[in-house]
């Protein structure tokens, strides 16, 4: 595949009102994805499958439909996002150590519980916000999702519906998201996060791999690149080592942000323990944006 052509469909799959265009089948199409499981937790629903390891720059269409998804009832339901193969990788998780070498901060691959293992490579992802919208207006109800598999030419398969690609019902309800417990750092004074951020009013394709931020260090067509999506971020929450606190050690501690200076993608990890007796929240601002609304 020249590179050219190689563009063009990372800018589609990257892109749903782009992908939409693309053609669908007409017969059973693709092998669809296998495993399919939905978790919702704090306003936002975990939709992970096993992704099909025989196919190559395939991609992945989630639906979400209040009944249970099917051939007969696709077009009825929702289309949500499409994302790339790979879609389990934390790109935006890397910093460069030393000019050109790029290494991971905290996660080569995403967690979507309260400490739990990352996803394995052959999972697909995707996180999504549950919003009124989603509930006819409503802020609270019953999901049923589906997923399919679409090729690099575009053939959606949109015929073969079963346990391995359906899922649900799931309870869910509009609610404040609220980020996930990566790990514990420095004997447990240190916390890191993730937040999950609305694909319907981020930009994420700011973050993902491409040639500004010498896509993470990677090969433009490392498995995963071409078409990715970048909708989460991390952050360190830091608390003092008891020994530097007044005895007894108050009960309520200041709050400090700690903002970082032009760091050009430099970001290590930051896990020491708070220096003072207080609770640092350590946020990471890749790329310089200086929070200007760049998703504008």
């Amino acid at each position: 595949m020249n590179v050219a052509l190689l563009t063009a469909l990372s800018c589609a799959l990257a892109h749903p009102a782009t992908a939409l265009a693309l053609p669908v089948s007409q017969g059973s199409g693709p092998p669809q994805p296998t495993g399919l499981t939905v978790a919702y937790r704090s306003g936002q629903s975990f939709v992970t499958w096993t992704e099909r390891a025989e196919l190559s720059l395939e991609a992945y269409r989630v639906y979400r439909h209040d009944q249970p998804i099917d051939a007969s009832n696709l077009a009825q339901a929702t289309l949500l996002y499409q994302v790339a193969e790979g879609s389990s990788r934390f790109f935006a998780d890397r910093y460069q150590q030393v000019a050109p070498m790029w290494v991971t901060r905290y996660l080569d691959y995403y967690v979507i519980e309260d400490y739990g293992r990352q996803l394995p490579a052959a999972t697909g992802l995707l996180v999504w916000t549950l919003d009124p919208l989603d509930f006819a207006g409503a802020t609270s109800g019953a999901g049923h999702y589906a997923v399919t598999t679409i090729t690099a030419g575009g053939i959606e398969n949109r015929d073969d519906f079963g346990p391995g690609n359906t899922f649900g019902p799931v309870s869910e309800m509009v609610d404040d998201p609220r980020p996930v417990r990566a790990g514990t750092f420095s004997k447990g004074l240190t916390h890191v996060y993730i937040q999950y951020l609305d694909l319907r009013r981020w930009n994420p394709t700011f973050h993902a791999p491409n040639p500004t931020n010498e896509y993470w260090g990677l090969s433009p067509f490392t498995h995963g690149v071409p078409g990715a999506i970048q909708y989460a971020y991390t952050y360190s929450i830091a608390f003092p080592d008891p020994s530097i606190c007044l005895y007894p050690p108050p009960i309520k501690r200041p709050i400090l942000l700690k903002l970082h200076v032009n760091g050009h993608n430099r970001y290590p990890p930051d896990v020491a323990p708070a220096p003072d007796c207080a609770v640092e929240i350590r946020p990471i601002d890749l790329t310089e944006t200086w929070w200007f609304g760049f998703a504008r």
